[in-house]
C-alpha cells in the first residue's frame, strides 16, 4: 500500500536583500552592462513608482523644489533666450525639460539631453530629452582627449536581440554628427560607468515597505484566520461527508462576519467525543509596525530629509509648525536643492550658450521653491540666545554661513544687510540670561 504523508509542510524564508548592481562588459555587446539582465535603472524606477509611499514622496518633493517653479525669465528677454526657452522646433520648452531632469537627476543620479546641430555645427537648433533609463555607456570610452565618446540608446534593452540599440557620439561641437547626446552622470570616487543613487543605502527599506504593505494586503484578502477548532474523534469520514458536515455547522452556527472562522477536523481516538481548541491570535501585525517605523526613519535619512513633515511624511508629535517648515525648507534649500539647481544650470547654460544666449547677461537660473504657509502669528522672534547658539552653530562648523543667512531672512525675515551684521558680530562668552529675549527686531546700527 502507497505510504501517503499526512500533512505537508513548506518553510517559507522572510529574508531580503537587494544587491549593488552588476556593472560589467561582454565580448558580444558594444555597451557597458548595468545591473542583471542589463535592466537596473528600470528596477529604479519600478521602485520609485510601485514600492514605497515614502520613497515617492520623497523623490516628486525633492523635483518640486528643484524644478518645481520653472526658469527665473529676465524682464526683458532677448529673441536668443527666447527662442532657446521656447525650444520651439523641439518636443518640450525649457520648464519642461528642467522637470524631466529633476526627476532623472533625482531617481538616477544623471540625466541626458539630445542637442541637435545646425548645417555647419555652429549653432543648435533644438534639444530633445532622453529618459535617462534608456541610456548605456560605450565599452570603448576613454578618457583621452581628443577621441569622440559614445552611449547607446534603446527603447526596450530588455529586447535588443530584436530591436537594435542606436549609437550617438557625446556632445561636442567639433564632431560632424548632428545628432548628440549631452550625458551627465553624478561623480562619486571609483565610479566610472554609471552614477550611485544617493539612496542606495536605504533600497532594502524601500523594497521592505512594499513587503510590509502586500503582507497586510494579503491578510485582508486570503486572511483565514481561524478561532478555534472543533474536533470529531469519531472516525476519518469521505470528503463528501466532511464537506456536507462543514457546510451545515457554518450555516447553523455563523453569519456572514463569522465566516471562515473555525476548522472542522476529524481523527481517530477520544473515545468519539468532540473537542473544541482555541486557535491563539497572531501578534505579527505589531511586530509590522514597529519595523514601518524604522523603514520610514531609514528611508526619510537617506533622502536627507531633515524635517519630514516638508515631504509629506507625518512622525508621532510633530505638528510640522510654520517656524519649522521655514526653517527646514531654508537648510534643505542650502544644502541640497541648490547644488542640484546649480547641476542643471551648468548643463542649460552650455546649451544656451551655442543658441546664441548671452549668459553672462541672461543666464538660466532656476526659480526658488517657496512654500504658501498662512502666518497666524507675527514673525518668530530671535532670542539672544538663539542668536549666540546659531553664531557657536557657525564657529564649529555645524552650520554654514549661507544656510544661516537664509534662516535669518527668509524665516525671521530680516534684510539681507541686517542678515550678514548679525552674523558678522561677535558675542563675548560673558553670562548671558538665557530667558532674555528681543521682542522686536534685532537693530545694528
Amino acid at each position: 500500500m502507497e505510504n501517503k504523508s499526512n500533512f505537508g509542510m513548506k518553510i517559507i524564508s522572510m529574508e531580503f536583500s537587494v544587491e549593488k548592481p552588476i556593472i560589467k562588459t561582454t565580448g558580444q555587446q558594444d555597451w557597458v552592462i548595468w545591473g542583471e539582465d542589463n535592466k537596473y535603472p528600470q528596477f529604479l524606477l519600478d521602485i520609485y513608482s510601485t514600492k514605497s509611499i515614502t520613497h515617492k514622496q520623497i523623490i516628486q518633493r525633492k523635483v518640486q523644489m528643484i524644478a518645481g517653479n520653472g526658469i527665473e525669465k529676465p524682464s526683458n528677454p532677448s529673441q536668443e533666450y527666447l527662442n532657446f526657452f521656447e525650444n520651439r522646433y523641439g518636443d518640450m520648452s525649457m520648464d519642461e525639460i528642467a522637470v524631466k531632469i529633476a526627476y532623472d537627476l533625482t531617481i538616477f543620479n544623471g540625466f541626458t539631453l539630445n542637442p541637435h546641430w545646425n548645417v555647419d555645427n555652429t549653432c543648435l537648433t533644438r534639444i530633445c530629452y532622453i529618459p535617462f533609463e534608456r541610456v548605456r555607456q560605450d565599452k570603448y570610452n576613454v578618457d583621452n582627449e581628443g577621441l569622440p565618446t559614445y552611449v547607446w540608446i534603446s527603447e526596450n534593452w530588455s529586447k535588443w536581440r530584436s530591436i537594435d540599440p542606436d549609437k550617438y557620439v557625446k556632445f561636442n561641437q567639433k564632431w560632424n554628427d548632428k545628432s548628440q547626446m549631452l550625458y551627465y552622470m553624478g561623480m562619486d570616487q571609483g565610479l566610472k560607468w554609471y552614477p550611485e543613487v544617493e539612496y542606495s543605502p536605504a533600497i532594502n527599506y524601500i523594497d521592505a515597505e512594499w513587503e510590509i504593505g502586500n503582507y497586510h494586503n494579503s491578510a485582508i484578502k486570503n486572511g483565514f484566520h481561524a478561532g478555534f477548532l472543533l474536533n470529531f474523534g469519531t472516525g476519518i469520514p469521505t470528503e463528501e461527508e466532511m464537506e456536507r458536515a462543514y457546510e451545515d455547522i457554518r450555516a447553523k452556527f455563523t453569519g456572514s462576519n463569522n465566516a471562515n472562522k473555525f476548522i472542522l477536523a476529524w481523527s481517530n481516538g477520544n473515545d468519539g467525543a468532540p473537542t473544541l481548541t482555541p486557535i491563539p491570535t497572531d501578534t505579527s501585525d505589531k511586530q509590522y509596525m514597529e519595523l514601518d517605523k524604522l523603514i520610514t526613519s531609514k528611508i526619510l535619512q537617506t533622502h536627507q530629509a531633515i524635517c519630514p513633515p516638508l515631504f509629506g511624511v507625518s512622525e508621532p508629535g510633530q505638528l510640522g509648525t510654520r517656524t519649522e517648515l521655514l526653517e527646514g525648507l531654508a537648510i534643505y534649500q542650502s544644502q541640497y536643492v541648490n547644488p542640484k539647481q546649480k547641476i542643471i544650470e551648468d548643463q542649460l547654460n552650455i546649451l544656451a550658450s551655442y543658441c546664441g544666449v548671452d549668459i553672462s547677461k541672461e543666464p538660466i537660473k532656476l526659480k526658488k521653491y517657496e512654500i504658501d504657509i498662512p502666518d497666524v502669528g507675527s514673525t518668530p522672534i530671535l532670542s539672544l540666545g538663539d542668536m549666540i547658539t546659531m553664531l557657536e552653530a557657525i564657529r564649529t562648523g555645524q552650520l554654514d554661513t549661507q544656510t544661516a543667512l537664509i534662516l535669518l531672512t527668509d524665516v525671521y525675515e530680516y534684510d539681507d544687510v541686517t542678515a550678514k551684521k548679525i552674523l558678522n558680530t561677535q558675542i563675548s562668552k560673558a553670562p548671558v540670561n538665557p530667558t532674555t529675549e528681543i521682542p522686536t527686531k534685532i537693530s545694528i546700527k
